[in-house]
């Protein structure tokens, strides 16, 4: 009796290691895999930000004492590697990814005039002095029409209120070679308003409302196609996609005063839609 008490045991014992093993090794890849989900997507996420800030530093130039925003194919391509320090198995994998550097630029809305359409940006701009200070508040806001500053007086504290709105369009558009990047790369509609939107994911054809304002932006798109190395068979691949959006280091508001696209240099904003810049 005891020894078959004792091979009951053991028998019991095998089950529950054959069945809890192969549970423990699917948690565990899991847990690989997310680990490196998450790894990438805050890489993308940084070298969307770090592409859009090397343009912004690049586009600086001086010339006879003369400083302007402007950028050249090559320095677009300098700027839009950067993915590579973030992501080096990319330079030796095929391994699907953008990168899409865009100047967009805001055009203020003269008194009076607004949309309704949803493709504009409205600032309301309150300002409260009491006292000797004062007191700002921007609240931006979808549709509406630019107003002059209006201003009312109570219990010693004078409220002014300026709405201002703005529409968005891209400039020019410029992605990463196909001879590095792949299929995935797209470019942004120039000549085209882009839609203002709450949202903050990434895309090519709006903006988030909370980026709308007198400055233009350098705009950087990238996407990374990510497949788990173990669930990838069972799931397949995951796509990021990261936009970051960074004004100039230089210049004054207005829709003329946006980093410019070499040898575009005339005003008014001339959209180039621009052909894939050459290998350098």
């Amino acid at each position: 009796m005891l020894s078959g008490s004792k091979r009951g045991r053991s028998g019991s014992v095998a089950l529950e290691f054959a069945v809890v093993i192969p549970v423990l090794i699917v948690v565990t890849l899991s847990a690989f895999d997310l680990i490196g989900a998450v790894t990438a997507w805050r890489r993308v996420r940084a070298a969307a930000t770090s592409t859009a800030e090397i343009a912004t530093a690049l586009a600086v130039t001086s010339s006879g004492g003369t400083v302007s925003n402007v950028l050249t194919s090559s320095q677009v391509n300098q700027a839009s590697t950067a993915i590579f320090a973030y992501l080096p198995a990319l330079r030796a994998a095929t391994i699907p990814f953008s990168v899409t550097l865009s100047a967009v630029y805001f055009t203020p809305l003269a008194v009076g005039t607004g949309c309704s359409n949803g493709s504009c940006v409205c600032l309301t701009t309150t300002s409260a002095a009491s006292g000797g200070g004062t007191s700002n508040s921007i609240a931006p806001h979808i549709n509406g029409t630019t107003t002059a500053t209006t201003s009312t007086t109570a219990n010693g504290t004078t409220t002014s209120i300026t709405v201002q709105c703005y529409t968005a369009t891209t400039a020019w558009t410029s992605p990463l070679p196909t001879s590095y990047a792949s299929a995935l790369q797209s470019k942004r509609l120039c000549n085209a308003l882009l839609t203002p939107t709450t949202s903050t994911a990434a895309s090519l054809t709006s903006l988030p409302m909370g980026v709308y304002g007198p400055y233009s932006l350098l705009v950087a798109d990238l996407t990374y196609k990510f497949t788990p190395m173990f669930l990838g068979y069972i799931m397949g691949s995951i796509t990021f996609a990261e936009t970051a959006y960074v004004p100039p280091r230089i210049g004054s508001p207005g829709a003329n005063n946006y980093v410019e696209y070499s040898p575009t240099t005339s005003y008014p904003p001339i959209c180039t839609n621009v052909t894939e810049p050459a290998l350098q």
